[in-house]
């Protein structure tokens, strides 16, 4: 059973997630798959819930180092759980780290599902798209 607050998440029920917040609901608690509210909402395209949970998690997470070098390293590292914890608190996955995109960099690891991650948060391949407007154009 997921926790209160990732049950008002997954509804989009911002009244109810600022009721469960002031109660005192645990913004660390983790539904059966291990992701707290944010991550739920992130992952499953709950853009409202999104919206109304980034700012409450990254005033928490303000110690949480979101360089874009360590977000480079969990991509080296396939570290899914950082990954999807990054871009659900706002990491830009069109950012480039070192002259890459973050998806370039994935591709290179040869990390699909970070691949995927990244597209779902909205980075696009700008070389991808470059190669595809000429092969269109030719």
């Amino acid at each position: 059973v997921p926790p209160a607050l990732t049950f008002a998440a997954a509804n989009g029920n911002t009244e109810i997630m600022q009721m469960l917040i002031k109660a005192g609901s645990k913004l660390t608690a983790l539904d059966p798959k291990g992701y707290n509210a944010l991550e739920f909402a992130f992952l499953n395209k709950k853009s409202v819930s999104v919206d109304f949970l980034r700012p409450i998690y990254r005033a928490k997470a303000a110690s949480l180092d979101l360089s874009p070098v360590n977000f480079a390293r969990a991509i080296n590292e396939k570290n899914d759980d950082a990954i999807i914890r990054a871009l659900a608190l706002g990491f830009d996955p069109n950012r480039a780290i070192n002259g890459k995109l973050p998806i370039e960099i994935a591709k290179q690891a040869g990390y699909e599902k970070g691949v995927a991650l990244l597209i779902h948060a909205g980075a696009s391949d700008k070389k991808d798209m470059v190669a595809s407007k000429q092969s269109r154009s030719s």
